[in-house]
């Protein structure tokens, strides 16, 4: 092999799949804790239904019934529900439930499944209804999903996680006063919506990294897509839009979240900004924002997703062994422990976010610490620390791109010495993670919306100012390039602190642009 070879052999492999180049940088191994020899007891279920027959007084508890264990449909449900997914949740659940308090009127870990048509969420407090006898259980959390093989044994494990969440928060886990865009994978929402959402999502990429079922090895691998017509929407013909079609985008949650995908920016497509939002194919020589990258939920997700799986890996887990392996349990813990050491959710400052979970992970424990550090650093390339990065990236990727191996060579020596720095710098003090985050300036483009049918209404576009990507200003009138320059480069020097000073440090004032500030946060 030629010398020149050997470096593009090199580069091809450091630029393929960075976060999964920089996923073995640091896992020394540590003595930790003895693992138990067998995974913990599962979470006992509590099978409940609406009660239709009696409306709901508004401001009290949601009322249901319990399934009389002689129902028929039981039969079903328990077998649908007997998945690997589902045994990982029943078992995190009986272990979080175990360390921060079981409901008092149960005494020990339970899991209330309320079956009713089209559930798919999680819920908190609720009261149950057994003859003419009232039960409260305001502080019990419980998921609602539909009675179908598809939400009892898959969409369990995602729910399973908010489960979870408001289980180490005692409820705390509040929602979001604003959002740029309704939550999904790779979107740009906001942070509160980004942590609790890219929590449950690790979820499902946990699935696909370490689960064993069979189907599911095939479904996430692609091992034996369907070829076959009859098949609809779940034949390879139609692909490309199915994972768009469950709104979720299930398979993304495994091969997108695991390859790090949403810390980089949508392509810009005129007229079609939910498809700069939602579509999958990422812009790769544009990083995301700092003030985008704790927005985004898959961003989230692939930080605690890598910190899970070093953590597992450490305990004796192996990808593709199962989640019943007693690791990754343990492994899971150690995120809900940080979870639970959170402060109270403030909507108006949107916190608190990722960052904050890396902080209590490092207070926590010092390795742990470290791999925390480590793994958001590259999952984000260190542009929350210095925004500047964003631009060495494009240079790079352009270097890369067209076999600019010299130049190349040099950026990765460089941007290889400076993610050490912040590393360093960052475990010395994770605050200066947030050296390049701003407050959230929310902004409307004036006269533009858009319909996702599926959720019944017309959206307007919203974004945060410090968050604004190239997607964004295309929807603005025409501005001449020098000017946008000069945003970009204000806003990388230092994150704007309102809409006034955005208007001092650029010359432009939100009407120019084409904004409005939203006041009214919905």
């Amino acid at each position: 092999m030629t010398a020149t070879a050997r470096i593009t052999l090199v580069l091809m492999l450091a630029l393929a799949s960075p976060v999964a180049a920089f996923a073995g940088v640091d896992q020394k191994p540590a003595a930790r804790r003895p693992l138990a020899a067998t995974p913990p007891p599962l979470a006992r279920i509590v099978w409940l239904e609406p009660i239709d027959d009696k409306p709901e007084e508004r401001d009290s508890l949601p009322r249901y019934r319990p399934i009389d264990p002689t129902d028929a449909r039981l039969k079903d449900y328990v077998r649908w529900i007997d998945t690997e997914a589902a045994r990982f949740a029943r078992r995190l659940i009986y272990r979080a439930a175990t360390r921060f308090g079981t409901d008092p009127l149960f005494g020990e870990p339970v899991l209330p499944v309320v079956i009713r048509t089209d559930g798919n969420n999680a819920a908190y407090g609720l009261a149950i209804v057994t003859g003419g006898r009232v039960e409260e259980h305001p502080k019990l959390p419980y998921v609602i999903l539909d009675p179908s093989p598809a939400f009892l044994g898959d969409t369990m494990l995602h729910e399973s996680g908010h489960l979870v969440h408001s289980l180490a928060a005692g409820g705390r886990r509040g929602g979001s006063a604003w959002s740029a865009f309704p939550h999904t994978t790779f979107a740009t929402s906001d942070p509160l919506t980004a942590l609790s959402e890219g929590y449950a999502i690790h979820f499902e990429t946990l699935w696909g990294h370490f689960g064993s079922d069979p189907d599911k090895q095939a479904y996430y691998r692609r091992l034996a897509p369907s070829f076959e017509p009859g098949k609809g929407r779940r034949s390879e013909y139609f692909a490309p839009v199915d994972d768009l079609m469950n709104f979720a985008q299930v398979w993304s949650r495994y091969q997108a979240v695991r390859d790090g995908l949403p810390a980089f920016e949508g392509h810009p497509y005129p007229g079609g900004y939910p498809r700069t939002q939602m579509d999958p194919a990422r812009d790769r020589a544009r990083l995301k924002s700092p003030n985008a990258m704790l927005a985004s939920e898959g961003v989230a997700a692939s930080t605690f997703f890598w910190i899970a799986s070093a953590l597992a890996v450490e305990k004796g887990a192996r990808p593709g062994g199962g989640l019943d392996q007693p690791g990754l349990i343990d492994a899971e813990m150690t995120l809900v422990e940080a979870l639970a050491t959170l402060p109270e959710p403030d909507p108006a400052a949107f916190r608190p976010d990722m960052l904050d979970v890396v902080e209590a992970l490092t207070r926590a424990d010092a390795h742990v610490g470290e791999l925390a550090v480590s793994r958001f650093v590259d999952v984000t390339r260190g542009v929350t620390a210095r925004p500047a990065i964003r631009e060495r990236w494009r240079r790079l990727y352009d270097a890369a791109i067209m076999l600019d191996l010299v130049s190349a060579k040099a950026l990765i020596t460089q941007m290889d010495a400076e993610r050490g720095e912040i590393v360093q710098q960052a475990r010395r003090d994770v605050a200066s993670l947030r050296a390049g985050v701003g407050p959230i300036i929310p902004v409307r483009v004036q006269g533009v919306a858009f319909e996702m049918k599926a959720l019944g209404r017309k959206v307007p576009a919203e974004f945060d100012l410090n968050g604004m990507s190239a997607a964004e200003i295309a929807l603005l009138p025409a501005v001449e390039r020098d000017v946008l320059a000069r945003l970009e480069r204000e806003r990388e020097r230092a994150p704007f602190t309102s809409a006034a000073d955005f208007t001092a440090r650029t010359g432009l004032s939100l009407a120019q642009m084409g904004l409005t500030e939203v006041t009214q946060r919905r």
